[in-house]
């Protein structure tokens, strides 16, 4: 089965260990391991062998294959993880496109075998048994399909890559925010492959989401019972970068994860930069609102002008 990198890197965060595993078992093309190096290279972390396969072509396929090979370092512990991932993003692309399939079943059993019966996916795989107390014999044939989907969408909501990171991010960044500020985390999924971390205060909020249809990380924050009622607005990352606070500040930060870059990103601009909102300075808020009003405003008379 072939997946869309593009697909796969939404889903799941990838490394070099990642791609080169898929690219051997024909999961990845060559032209993925290319991608996935000018995809580093517009991260602004990389090095010169990604510099070097992004500038191969067709003709060069062994040469791309030998510089990924060397940027994967894999070991035993690294191939069991990216089996792993590669398990869930398979299923997840047949669970995505299982209405252009004739029977997204068989395809799972195949699935299976590939990776060696794993035995955390048995549960759906059509001739196993079941592990409760459900007969399929007392069921329909269709009875019995519907089930085994629905313990296939079960797997996947309780299983992303990327959720689990995302979440695990945000709480080991912004424990900050518990240990010196008196907040207290709220981990929630308002729907599938979303994640919402919520932290309150008594007087204030700061929420960190991802999930569909961007899959990028999300911070906003503001006033309990003033900046989240209804006809105001929150405040986000773009509202601390134009305090006198974000002047000079360089965060040190070169996770290879995109996702986890940006929620480390967030926790330190926000710890860094964003202290009076997080005291409850009324006098930065209301800078921050001002400012965002006159934006707003703005934006009304360029839009009524080219109307």
């Amino acid at each position: 089965m072939n997946i869309p990198l593009s697909f796969s890197m939404k889903r799941a965060p990838l490394t070099w260990g990642d791609v080169v595993w898929a690219y051997h078992r024909n999961i990845l093309s060559w032209k993925d391991l290319v991608s996935f190096a000018d995809f580093k290279i517009s991260s602004g972390y990389f090095n010169d062998q990604e510099m070097e396969i992004s500038l191969l072509g067709k003709d060069r396929i062994a040469e791309i294959s030998v510089a990924a090979d060397s940027l994967a370092g894999l070991n035993e512990d690294r191939e069991r993880t990216a089996k792993d991932k590669w398990l869930y993003l398979s299923l997840a692309w047949l669970f995505e496109n299982k209405e252009q399939m004739d029977d997204p079943l068989s395809v799972v059993e195949d699935i299976y075998a590939d990776f060696d019966y794993p035995r955390e996916i048995h549960s759906f795989v059509r001739y196993m048994p079941a592990t409760d107390d459900y007969d399929p014999r007392d069921h329909t044939a269709e009875e019995n399909s519907e089930r085994l989907m629905g313990l296939f969408e079960a797997f996947l909501n309780q299983n992303s890559p990327l959720e689990c990171d995302f979440e695990h991010a945000v709480l080991i960044n912004f424990a900050f925010l518990e240990q010196q500020y008196g907040f207290v985390s709220t981990v929630l999924r308002p729907s599938p492959h979303s994640v919402l971390v919520k932290y309150e205060s008594q007087s204030l909020f700061v929420n960190l989401i991802f999930g569909p249809p961007a899959y990028e990380p999300e911070m906003s924050f503001g006033r309990l019972g003033v900046d989240d009622r209804q006809g105001r607005f929150s405040f986000e990352a773009g509202d601390l970068i134009q305090l006198a606070s974000y002047q000079g500040w360089t965060p040190n930060l070169k996770p290879d994860d995109a996702v986890v870059r940006q929620v480390a990103w967030f926790a330190s601009l926000l710890q860094e930069c964003g202290q009076p909102c997080l005291l409850g300075d009324p006098s930065v808020y209301e800078e921050m609102k001002s400012r965002r009003e006159a934006l707003v405003s703005e934006w009304q008379r360029d839009k009524l002008n080219k109307g």
